[in-house]
């Protein structure tokens, strides 16, 4: 049995986590952030659950983005990056200037199907089912 240390409120301590590269840790931060945004929403999650699941606590989520609507946007600029979205909308412009409209759709609804399969979890942050879009769109 491991035993670990704990810090105050029984969150984990400076002792208890491993220091990682700072591009490591933010990584981290999106990809758990993202899980808990997904299946809760934006308001719906807290700081303080997505360090607790990442195993830090609340400050050094704060020393990587300001806000939890910091933390929110990153994911989204993060995903366009992987997923090479601007060069994607370029090759959209040509197949609409050339009035390839059956080639555009295709495209358009190829890629859906294959992020959604790809990234589940980012399509329920973007797509959250009606209840939880409803209370995002008030806030």
């Amino acid at each position: 049995m491991v035993k670990t240390k704990t810090g105050m409120n029984g969150g984990p301590s400076a002792a208890s986590h491993r220091r990682m590269k700072r591009g490591d840790r933010r990584q981290q931060l999106l990809e758990v952030a993202v899980k808990f945004f997904s299946e809760f929403g934006f308001q719906g999650t807290s700081t303080k659950s997505i360090a607790e699941a990442a195993g830090i606590t609340e400050a050094v989520i704060y020393r990587h983005f300001a806000t939890k609507k910091d933390l929110y946007s990153a994911i989204l600029d993060n995903k366009l990056k992987q997923t090479g979205t601007p060069e994607w909308m370029g090759e959209l412009r040509r197949l609409a200037s050339a009035n390839k409209d059956q080639m555009l759709f295709r495209s358009v609804a190829g890629r859906i199907l294959d992020s959604y399969r790809q990234d589940p979890d980012f399509h329920r942050l973007m797509f959250p089912p009606r209840s939880k879009a409803t209370k995002c769109l008030r806030s």
